[in-house]
């Protein structure tokens, strides 16, 4: 699913002038410039259908927005909510924020981070 949603936000002008192709799973690795993306999934919803198979109806992902400035982790997660909310894509049904949350740094820490949580809806 990473690549789906990866694709998702790379349709994003504002978003790829913000972090290029710097959008990773799980970490951003420490060296990489900044700002930059990572994600990661959380939790997966299950259903079961009539004829006893489990299907994937949803999955919940933290999108971590990593910047070196307040201001530029907020651009970047303002960004991310237009690429992702009320979207759709071949294997995604809907694509909502359900949370934002801005992080205080650690103490003599510059970098930001954003955390955007998202729910996506999926094609059973």
């Amino acid at each position: 699913m990473f690549p789906v949603i990866k694709a998702m936000l790379l349709k994003s002008s504002v978003l790829v002038a913000l972090v290029g192709n710097r959008i990773y799973p799980d970490v951003v690795p420490n060296d990489e410039k900044k700002p930059a993306l990572s994600l990661f999934l959380v939790s997966t919803v299950y259903d079961d259908a009539v004829d006893g198979t489990r299907l994937i109806t949803a999955s919940n992902w933290q999108i971590n927005c990593m910047a070196n400035s307040r201001m530029n982790a907020s651009a970047v997660a303002d960004a991310v909510f237009k690429a992702l909310h009320g979207q759709s894509h071949d294997t995604i049904k809907l694509a909502r924020v359900t949370n934002r949350n801005d992080e205080l740094p650690d103490s003599g820490v510059p970098l930001r981070r954003t955390i955007i949580d998202v729910e996506l809806k999926h094609f059973t």
